[in-house]
């Protein structure tokens, strides 16, 4: 024989829930969905971020290059200012790394993060050549056109 909740038990069972899947949403934090932090020169001739959607059209890349930047006492060094060389996704699969813009901004590259490179001009951008923390920077460059 199954045992059934009575009609009143089964109603303080669903308040009961339902306060405490309110309580635990009002505590969470919305989800964050993932974005493209595309760096880009200005008509200031400085390399400036925006977030945007990760696009779902296609784009045919021309490359893809796997690398890695390992910790070391002699990988400290940030490199030159450079712009980039042509329009290219960097993919952080692991680790972490940090890029300043010439406007300022730093950005953390972690797990996860997705980069668009369209500062072909100007001043542009810097980034570690060692990765934060003592985790290797591994990472994927996706070439989405030879020229900008």
């Amino acid at each position: 024989m199954k045992k059934s909740l009575s009609a009143g038990k089964a109603s303080i069972a669903a308040i009961a829930l339902l306060g405490l899947t309110a309580g635990n949403a009002a505590a969470q934090a919305p989800p964050k969905y993932p974005v493209v932090v595309r760096m880009f020169t200005g008509p200031d001739g400085l390399s400036h971020s925006e977030e945007l959607p990760i696009p779902m059209e296609f784009k045919r890349a021309v490359g893809v290059r796997f690398g890695q930047a390992k910790a070391s006492a002699q990988n400290t060094r940030t490199m030159e200012w450079h712009t980039a060389p042509h329009e290219r996704y960097v993919v952080t699969i692991s680790g972490a790394t940090t890029i300043e813009l010439s406007d300022g901004t730093v950005i953390t590259a972690d797990p996860g993060h997705i980069l668009l490179a369209n500062d072909f001009t100007g001043k542009g951008h810097r980034d570690q050549a060692s990765p934060v923390g003592p985790e290797p920077w591994v990472y994927v460059f996706l070439e989405i056109n030879e020229k900008p």
